[in-house]
Parts: structure tokens; C-alpha cells; sequence
């Protein structure tokens, strides 16, 4: 079978050669320049995929120790490394001091969807970069807004770098040549979806208006109907959104009733941040349910939160039912504060 591949995008260069992610960097003017050089990543990258991961099976840890030395922690200034502050990720109780002469800093989930591994599903590494500030909670625990880059490294059928300094979303992909490859820039979630990733086990333990979008969306009560919208869950947020800035769809993980998922399960400082960070730049939106992710000011480095995420017509859908189920909790509250004025 002829394998279908991927059409590069070029841009005209005086050596003619593919537009490559040093390129897109030198090419990038961020507001902290020199412009940055992604160094010692591709082997790591490489490495990865040719083992399938297969490390991590043996010992999670090591693989994590990998990506966090060579793949995240290797950003290099005209050659010379950038000097790191603090360094926050999901397997560190705490943050971790670089150096007391650092500019960014660094926020990363190492391995996401790592419970995936043993079926081969993709998983991938997220991360998002601060300016650095004289203390780590000043740096680490700021709103998503202050983000000055994120993206996340997808390690599937093939290896790919979804990546945003602020100004659009551009694609990557590792080619045999061991570069990063520019192949799709300026990215735009489509407004209108009809797909749904979203883990409907939990259904008895959502909030009644994710409930109501949900049930509406696949008329769940109407048994005359069919419903327009399909459903796809991975269980892995970075192959989950990747799809959605793919081809469009609704990501949903609510807060539910469950011990341990009150306030939802995915950490804001190195999951939802990053990736909200790219679905915004996407064209596409990102909430908690109530207000846009990117606003919210973490309290501590592990904070857990609801994650709703994708094509921007679904956020008025689910606004409707929210608000039904507001003005319903309004009207509860003042009727019992009524009848206990009675008693």
C-alpha cells in the first residue's frame, strides 16, 4: 500500500531548502530576543519513537529524566544555551532552581497520556515558557495570559511539534533527516464541529449542564432522531487536541462529583495553560467552564482544573445550558432561603 504523506511547506530561501524550525525561529520576533535554537531535541525525540517509548514501560522515570535534560531544557541563544530560572513539571513535588541569572522559565508535563503506552497510543510532552520574575511563584503561578511560548511534542505515527510564540499556530514534523520540518502554519480550528471527546463514563457524576450539552448532543432522549455529532476519546490530551486542530471537534473534562475530581483533574501550570495557549492562537476557545483558562491565576504549582476546549461555536451551545442551570440554582436558593424566612 502507498503510504500517504504529508505535502512540506516551503518558503522561497536563498538555499532553497525547507523551512525548518531554526528558521521559523530566527525568522520569529519575540518580544525577548536574541531569537531561540531548539538544540540536542531531535536525537532524544528520535531515540524515543525507534524504542516506541518502550523505556518508559521499564522505568517511567528514566524516560522522564531524558526529556526533561535533553529535549525541553536545551533552548539555545546564537548558539549559547539560555540561561533557565526554575524549571516546574508533573513529576516534581516542587520547583526545581536552574539558575539564579535566568530569564525564562520553563513549565512541562514530560509525558502526557503515559498510561496510553502499553496500546501504542500516541502520547506526547507539553510545555509553556515564562518570562522568569525574581521569585518561582511569581513565575511559575501567573496567568496562562503571560505566556510567551507553549506547544506540545506528539509522539505518534509520526513525531510532530505543535508550537506558538504568540503570533498563530505552527506544525512541525520530525523528518528522516533528523530536523524539525515546518508543514502547516497559521492554523484555525474550524468554528463549527460535530465531534465530541469527552470520557462518557463519568456521566452520572458530571454537572447538570455539561449533561444537558451532551445529551442534547446526541439526542439521548430522542429516540426518532439521530444525532449529527460523533464521539472520540483517547484519553490522552495531546492526541486529543491535536485532532481537534486537525479537523475541528469539543474536548470536555469537567470537575464531577468523585473523590479527587471536585475541581477537575488536569493540572492549569503545565496542561491547560500550554494548551489553552495554543487553542487561542488557533482561533478556537478555552474555559473551566466559566471563564477562559488563560485568566486564571494559579495557586500552586499542581493546581487542578475543569478543561472544556475547541471549535468557538460549541462555547455558545454550552453557554445556554450553563446559564439554564444557573438561573435554576438562583431561583432554588432564594425559594429555600424563603421558606426558611417562613419557618
Amino acid at each position: 500500500m502507498e503510504l500517504i504523506t504529508e505535502k512540506i511547506l516551503t518558503r522561497e530561501k536563498d538555499s532553497g531548502t525547507f523551512n525548518t524550525l531554526q528558521s521559523f525561529l530566527d525568522d520569529t520576533k519575540l518580544a525577548y530576543e536574541p531569537p531561540m535554537t531548539v538544540a540536542g531535541s531531535n536525537e532524544t525525540i528520535k531515540q524515543a519513537v525507534i524504542s516506541n517509548l518502550g523505556i518508559a514501560m521499564i522505568s517511567e522515570h528514566c524516560c522522564y529524566n531524558e526529556i526533561k535534560n535533553n529535549l525541553l531544557c536545551k533552548l539555545n541563544v546564537d548558539g549559547l544555551p539560555i540561561i533557565k530560572k526554575w524549571y516546574a513539571s508533573e513529576e516534581e513535588k516542587d520547583f526545581v532552581f536552574l539558575n539564579k541569572n535566568g530569564s525564562f522559565s520553563i513549565c512541562v508535563d514530560p509525558l502526557d497520556g503515559s498510561s496510553n503506552i502499553e496500546t501504542n497510543a500516541p502520547i506526547g510532552t507539553i510545555f509553556g515558557i515564562y518570562k522568569s520574575k525574581k521569585n518561582p511563584n511569581e513565575t511559575i503561578l501567573q496567568s496562562g495570559d503571560n505566556l510567551i511560548a507553549s506547544g506540545f511534542f506528539i509522539y505518534g505515527p509520526r513525531v510532530k511539534l505543535i508550537f506558538s510564540v504568540g503570533n498563530g499556530t505552527s506544525i512541525f514534523q520530525l523528518s528522516q533527516t533528523d530536523e524539525f520540518v515546518l508543514v502547516q502554519e497559521a492554523i484555525k480550528i474550524p468554528e463549527n464541529t460535530n465531534e465530541l471527546s469527552i470520557n462518557f463514563s463519568n456521566y452520572a457524576f458530571w454537572p447538570s449542564y455539561i449533561k444537558s450539552y451532551v445529551e442534547k448532543c446526541i439526542c439521548l432522549y430522542e429516540f426518532n432522531n439521530q444525532s449529527n455529532y460523533n464521539m472520540r476519546w483517547i484519553g490522552s490530551l495531546v492526541a486529543d487536541c491535536y485532532r481537534i486542530l486537525a479537523r475541528g471537534g469539543v474536548f470536555l473534562y469537567p470537575q464531577d462529583t468523585r473523590k479527587g475530581y471536585e475541581r477537575g483533574r488536569l493540572r492549569l501550570v503545565y496542561e491547560a495553560n500550554p494548551v489553552a495557549f495554543i487553542i487561542e492562537q488557533s482561533g478556537a476557545f478555552a474555559t473551566d467552564g466559566e471563564k477562559r483558562i488563560l485568566s486564571l491565576k494559579p495557586k500552586s504549582i499542581h493546581e487542578r482544573v475543569p478543561f472544556i476546549f475547541g471549535s468557538k461555536n460549541e462555547k455558545k451551545k454550552l453557554l445556554v445550558f450553563w446559564f439554564r442551570r444557573f438561573i435554576i440554582s438562583v431561583i432554588e436558593r432564594t425559594l429555600l432561603i424563603s421558606g426558611c424566612s417562613l419557618r
